[in-house]
């Protein structure tokens, strides 16, 4: 990550992780920094929700936890969230949330989850998960919907995140497998 773009609290993300090790853990973050970082992926998954509409379109309340949050939650779960470069835009409101997303600084609020839903509890993952039956990955309902390990309020938006070390597997089995040993 490029220094100022993400306060990354580090002692909280790295003690739910030690199974991967210190080298797998900076590796994963490694690459997906490649892929995007705080500011990128907070304009590309909230970037509607980073203006307030007053003059000079300010940056709503929460909203640095919020950047500091998405790029944690991004950086753990290998960059798969939206990724976009703002500074390009052309029009004023967007302009002014990709300016308020880069000068915005707060506090990672994740709770160490590695994905997130963006404005409700609905997202899939949450709900749904991977098991392999007859040697194929097969969604099915989970048995608990996952529980949120934060939540962050970015005016009157909410983002959800979760934690998932199996990334959308049912069991720690099928996950390791990826269903190519066969039928259960």
């Amino acid at each position: 990550m490029k220094t100022g773009d993400l306060k990354y609290n580090k002692k909280a993300h790295v003690s739910k992780y030690e199974t991967w090790g210190t080298q797998n853990l900076l590796a994963a973050q490694a690459w997906a920094t490649r892929q995007g970082n705080a500011n990128t992926w907070t304009y590309g998954e909230i970037g509607s929700w980073a203006w307030l509409p007053s003059p000079g379109y300010p940056p709503p309340p929460g909203l640095g936890d919020a950047k500091a949050s998405i790029g944690a939650a991004c950086a753990l779960n290998g960059g798969g969230c939206k990724s976009v470069d703002g500074s390009g835009a052309a029009d004023p409101i967007s302009q002014a949330a990709w300016n308020n997303i880069q000068n915005a600084n707060g506090t990672d609020k994740s709770g160490g989850g590695n994905f997130m839903c963006v404005g409700s509890q609905g997202c899939k993952f949450v709900h749904r998960c991977y098991k392999c039956l007859n040697g194929k990955k097969t969604l099915v309902d989970r048995p608990q919907p996952l529980e949120p390990s934060g939540t962050v309020n970015v005016g009157r938006h909410t983002i959800y995140f979760y934690n998932d070390p199996l990334k959308g597997w049912c069991d720690e089995a099928d996950s390791k497998s990826g269903c190519h040993c066969g039928g259960k």
